[in-house]
């Protein structure tokens, strides 16, 4: 395994991006908080800037966007999950959870299918990874189900990645790792070995590389991993929380910093360069930001 670090090229680059702000790419996608509730807020294809999306009727937890679809699908305070076509406005309720909850939506690339983690009696110490038919029957087909629990499903092409927790109790703390699995073959592999947590992970458009969260240098950082496991690249720090990690076409990172400053979201680009983007006015917070294809 070899670790790389970028802090001492980062440095000299945040200062001279520093009096530059980066501009949201078409297809982000956040929640934001502003007059007491959480909000969707998305950037439509050609804009530059998010636009409320007041369709929502019911305060969202999470959410998943299809840009191709021009569609979202959004959990809300009561566990329900709905569809909402974003050129009609309309919504559908697809799921009213009972004994178990769902959390994390992801839209397949391939098909109507949306993945979600379904907890458990509603708890997260026993989870798995399902799909649902968006548009066809109702019901789940079983995607992940190891001994442990999987979150943060994020798909691209047969590929199917999500976080594993490792150990708990007898590790004396949380070892959590990135791994994938080929819905193809249905064959599964461990992707990081961080000995720490590893979560959201974001493949790069070309494949080459996995961004993900971590706090294996302490703090949580982006990081980014080769698609065949050899090569760790640390590409922020300092007293700061960065999470979240979401890559568009051209592969520059958007991501969520929290510090004592504040929240606010950057952007990391392949050459080094970090950028604030400016978040919508009234705007004091931000959380499950993502990036469609």
């Amino acid at each position: 395994m070899r670790l790389v670090s970028l802090s001492v090229a980062l440095s000299i680059v945040f200062l001279s991006a520093a009096a530059h702000a980066a501009t949201w790419p078409a297809g982000a996608a956040f929640l934001g908080y502003a007059e007491e509730r959480w909000s969707l807020w998305i950037v439509r294809p050609g804009e530059q800037k998010p636009t409320l999306i007041s369709d929502v009727s019911e305060e969202p937890t999470d959410f998943a966007y299809s840009q191709a679809q021009a569609e979202v699908v959004y959990l809300d305070i009561q566990g329900r999950l709905w569809r909402l076509s974003l050129d009609s406005g309309t919504s559908q309720l697809l799921l009213e959870s009972q004994d178990d909850a769902f959390a994390q939506p992801a839209y397949s690339e391939q098909d109507n299918r949306i993945f979600l983690v379904r907890l458990k009696g509603g708890a997260s110490e026993e989870t798995s990874i399902v799909a649902l038919n968006s548009h066809g029957n109702p019901g789940f087909a079983p995607v992940i189900s190891q001994r442990s629990s999987q979150f943060d499903p994020a798909h691209q092409g047969d590929l199917l990645y999500y976080a594993q927790v490792a150990c708990v109790k007898d590790c004396g703390r949380i070892i959590q790792d990135i791994w994938r699995r080929n819905l193809a073959s249905g064959r599964s592999e461990q992707v990081t070995r961080v000995n720490a947590i590893a979560k959201e992970p974001t493949p790069s458009p070309d494949g080459r590389w996995i961004y993900f969260s971590s706090n294996k240098a302490g703090q949580y950082h982006l990081w980014r991993v080769s698609a065949d496991g050899a090569e760790y690249q640390q590409l922020t720090e300092g007293n700061v929380a960065d999470t979240n990690p979401a890559v568009d076409k051209e592969g520059n990172v958007y991501f969520i910093r929290r510090s004592p400053l504040g929240t606010e979201v950057r952007r990391w680009s392949p050459n080094g360069i970090d950028q604030q983007i400016a978040l919508p006015p009234g705007v004091s917070d931000i959380r499950s930001l993502k990036v469609a294809r």
